[in-house]
């Protein structure tokens, strides 16, 4: 297991792997410190919400960060558009509330990571 564990670790610094493994009681700690932050950023997920349009805003869909479809919202003048168009501008805002997701994950993932300076491959 500790072999596996220095391989992964050497192949984290890509300037320029030691031949030497690295303290296992830094690398734990560091381990210990992103399970608690990924779950800190788990729970901020069900809370952070994105939008998503379609149609220059005929078609809005909130989303939590976390994936959860929060609320859909359709203008009353599509009630007799063609199903195929509806369906089509549904997914555009669907897709595009994915993308601000992904996008803010991403974001308060690194910041996350750099506040508690676990954005390097130091084990410290």
């Amino acid at each position: 297991m500790s072999k596996l564990i220095f391989v992964l670790v050497s192949c984290m610094d890509s300037q320029k792997p030691s031949l030497e493994p690295p303290d296992q009681q830094k690398m734990f700690k560091r381990l210990q410190r992103m399970h608690f932050m990924a779950q800190e950023l788990q729970a901020k997920m069900e809370d952070m919400e994105v939008e998503g349009d379609s149609g220059d805003g005929l078609v809005k869909v909130v989303m939590n960060c976390a994936g959860r479809l929060v609320s859909v919202d359709m203008h009353a003048s599509l009630k007799d558009w063609d199903r195929e168009i509806l369906e089509n501008l549904l997914l555009a805002a669907l897709n595009s509330a994915v993308e601000a997701k992904e996008a803010l994950v991403t974001q308060e993932t690194q910041r996350m990571m750099k506040e508690r300076m676990l954005d390097d491959d130091k084990f410290e």
